[in-house]
């Protein structure tokens, strides 16, 4: 948890307050949360998979697209990432939640929120 909150702080002085918006709803029982219902299992299972690769990496190095923000850790060659329709990118993770320092993923966001933790675009 305090890795966490490490590259959190560096996120936040990296690219400024507006990451820091999103951080109350970034959990599926966030401030946030109003009534919240799961993305249809056909929707999640139809969200394209990709393998992060090098050449991938060195195009969004030094963005906030390097980083997922549902576990503030960049991203690595070999990571499975989801991209929703509205183009933001996460690790793929499971529907239930890890025990371990491992990203729960989108999956995770998914199995009980119908839209983008970012951009709160609706799937």
């Amino acid at each position: 948890m305090a890795r966490m909150a490490q590259r959190l702080m560096a996120l936040v002085e990296a690219h400024g307050q507006p990451v820091l918006r999103g951080v109350a709803w970034l959990h599926p029982t966030g401030a946030n949360s109003s009534v919240k219902q799961p993305t249809d299992k056909a929707v999640r299972d139809a969200l394209p998979t990709v393998t992060c690769h090098a050449t991938r990496l060195e195009s969004v190095k030094g963005t906030a697209d390097a980083t997922c923000v549902l576990c503030c850790e960049d991203y690595a060659v070999g990571d499975t990432v989801v991209e929703l329709p509205c183009g933001h990118t996460f690790h793929k993770g499971t529907e239930e939640p890890t025990t371990s320092d491992a990203c729960n993923g989108i999956l995770y966001w998914l199995s009980s929120n119908k839209d983008c933790p970012l951009c709160r675009a609706s799937l």
